[in-house]
């Protein structure tokens, strides 16, 4: 975990913000696992947020500026290209997520991403849970239905409660899910994504939770160190 990935305040517009998006069906947004509870409500939403937003470009720069932005540049080097900019918004009875990681298994780091919460996540809010390890597994075990059920069974699990502005930095390789939402309070998350500079971006495809116009930019985390990202919102 990460503190100070986010101030209060900024946390704070974001959630505002998120939730809004959340509401409005023509914002941009992209399907997710859990997106519809038992009672058949789209319970969980996935926004792309926009750089044009001040309170976007403004959250940005301070995880970058985090130690999020510095484990990042430790595990990536300066050229980690951010690959996603969204918020993920889960309402009052969402559903928890099949386990899950986002990439295909790779003997090699492809994806970094950091949730930061938006709020205070009780473990009663649906907050990540996370498998510690399964990142480093070789394809044999995820291939074979036996030796998956005793791999997991073996694996402490980890529940990523967070108080407003910490962030869960992870592997993508990483199985993870999102639980229940079971408070009258939405949990959202704002999570930035970063990209190996040695992973393949065509291995990766063109489905991933970020606007076209953020994803043309191609910023990578020196840009962001130097403000580059911060054009859009103040044009």
């Amino acid at each position: 975990l990460v503190d100070g990935a986010l101030s209060e305040s900024t946390a704070r517009r974001l959630r505002e913000l998120a939730i809004a998006a959340a509401n409005d069906s023509t914002s941009s947004s992209s399907d997710v696992l859990g997106a519809v509870n038992e009672a058949g409500e789209v319970t969980r939403v996935d926004v792309h947020l926009s750089l044009d937003d001040e309170v976007v470009a403004e959250a940005l720069a301070e995880v970058a500026r985090s130690a999020v932005g510095d484990s990042v540049r430790e595990l990536c080097g300066p050229r980690a290209e951010l690959w996603e900019l969204a918020a993920m918004v889960s309402f009052p009875g969402s559903a928890p997520q099949l386990v899950h990681s986002d990439t295909l298994f790779d003997p090699d780091p492809v994806l970094f991403t950091a949730f930061v919460a938006c709020q205070d996540v009780a473990a009663e809010m649906g907050p990540t849970l996370f498998l510690p390890t399964t990142h480093l597994a070789d394809q044999t075990w995820t291939d074979n239905a036996r030796a998956r059920s005793d791999r997991l069974a073996d694996t402490s699990p980890y529940l990523a409660t967070l108080r407003t502005g910490q962030a869960a930095l992870y592997d993508g390789r990483l199985l993870h899910a999102g639980t229940a939402n079971r408070l009258c309070h939405p949990r959202v998350l704002f999570y930035v994504t970063f990209r190996h500079p040695l992973a393949d971006a065509d291995d990766l495809g063109n489905v991933h939770s970020i606007l076209p116009e953020c994803a043309d930019m191609h910023l990578t985390l020196a840009d962001l160190a130097r403000g580059a990202h911060s054009t859009r919102a103040a044009g």
